[in-house]
């Protein structure tokens, strides 16, 4: 008998190309939000570098962002990457929705950021700002040409293009494994807001649909003509091969949200600061591609001044969920989570009886208060006294709320002669 033994998985590599190959950057996030309407096949005839692939197990462009950068994450069908792997092309397109560049047809790109790796001269091109202005109505992506913002198509004039020390950066993550796709890279895109800002009609509190597309062995200057995202092609028009719609946004200052979950269901914590308005406050989520209400604070409940904490039941959010959040708040103003918001549950994590008491450990948020609920039948629950923990001792057992210290929480439940009860820990707030 001859046994193969199958190779094991080769180890990503992470590649910096754009200020320079050496650069470093630490801020990349942890959490992207998956842009499901720009994942595609595999296309036959494409160059895998060029190729946009993904599926709902492995999105093909995701998106994320924190208060200083913005990020865009794209999967390419490439395996492993070298020094000489990318002499392309690869654009990401962006249309803000309800704003007009100029003169320009709408439902064009107003801007696109771009990899131009030809070259592989960051100085000269690597990552690119163009501009949609005053583009005129075209039929396809493949008639497709932006301008570079700075107006050169040899020099990198910063600003309005980007420069070398912190507004952007490209790096790319290979043998990225898939269920459909074979081995794959990722290709990441950061941009600083504060460029956005300075250099473009681009910001915060804004509504974006997005596009890729890419060019084999070719400079930015001309079309994409080797593919589009999303199920599209090059010869697709251009008006109607957007993503739906992008919210680059993280909560405001104004603004700070968390989820948990505890055998009451699933709670949405929402904090305000300076608030300025009396109508609802309205909490939806990232549902099936669309945003889907999942909470609302009433106009009667709204203080509409000051600084305030809400404590909302949420619908439609399951306990291991992670979701990207939208905030309607108490005067219309918009807020976006910056990624997605992970459900929080509360968990037991370890249980010791002796003949007094039962010792319950579990997950905790610190600061926050908990009770204890007790029932003999499941369906009927009262508030247990508990002795929880202080700095140097145990309290006296009570049923008044105890409030977490710590990422873990130990609670001593008096036994009281049950043979058999039934416990849980809810939040108290």
């Amino acid at each position: 008998m001859v046994l193969t033994v199958p190779k094991a998985a080769a180890a990503a590599v992470t590649n910096m190309w754009y200020p320079s190959t050496t650069a470093t950057f630490a801020s990349w996030p942890t959490n992207w939000v998956a842009i499901p309407s720009l994942n595609d096949p595999l296309d036959s005839g494409v160059v895998g570098r060029l190729d946009f692939v993904g599926d709902t197990v492995n999105p093909g462009a995701y998106w994320a962002a924190d208060t200083q950068y913005f990020f865009i994450r794209m999967r390419v069908a490439v395996s492993n990457v070298t020094s000489t792997t990318f002499r392309d092309a690869h654009w990401v397109y962006i249309d803000r929705v309800g704003y007009t560049n100029g003169a320009a047809a709408p439902d064009l790109p107003d801007y696109a950021l771009v990899w131009d790796s030809k070259s592989n001269q960051p100085d000269q091109h690597g990552l690119e700002l163009m501009t949609g202005t005053n583009l005129v109505a075209v039929a396809s992506w493949k008639n497709l040409q932006l301008n570079d913002i700075d107006g050169s198509d040899t020099l990198k004039i910063a600003p309005p293009d980007f420069n070398l020390t912190g507004d952007g950066y490209i790096r790319t993550i290979d043998s990225q494994t898939t269920t459909s796709f074979g081995s794959t890279t990722f290709i990441d895109f950061a941009v600083k807001w504060s460029f956005f800002s300075a250099n473009t009609a681009l910001n915060t509190n804004q509504e974006w649909r997005l596009q890729f597309g890419s060019r084999n062995n070719s400079t930015d200057h001309l079309s994409p003509d080797d593919d589009i995202a999303g199920g599209f092609s090059s010869a697709s028009p251009v008006t109607s091969s957007w993503s739906v719609l992008l919210p680059p946004l993280s909560l405001s200052a104004a603004m700070d949200l968390s989820v948990y979950a505890s055998a009451n269901g699933v709670t949405i914590e929402l904090w305000t600061v300076d608030e300025s308005g009396s109508d609802d406050i309205v909490v939806y989520a990232w549902i099936g591609n669309d945003w889907v209400e999942v909470g609302r604070v009433p106009a009667g409940q709204v203080v509409g001044e000051g600084s305030n904490r809400y404590l909302i039941g949420a619908d439609g959010l399951s306990a291991d969920g992670a979701y990207a959040f939208k905030v309607v708040d108490e005067a219309g103003h918009v807020h976006f989570s910056s990624g997605a918001v992970a459900v929080r549950s509360l968990r037991v994590e370890a249980v010791q009886l002796n003949m007094q008491t039962l010792t319950v450990t579990f997950n905790t948020e610190i600061s926050r208060r908990y009770v204890v609920k007790v029932s003999t039948d499941l369906v009927h629950w009262s508030t247990e006294t508990v002795s929880a923990p202080t700095a140097t001792d145990w309290t006296a057992c009570s049923a008044e709320p105890f409030t977490a210290g710590q990422a873990h929480t130990q609670v001593r439940v008096p036994v009281n002669g049950r043979a058999q009860a039934f416990f849980k820990i809810v939040g108290a707030d």
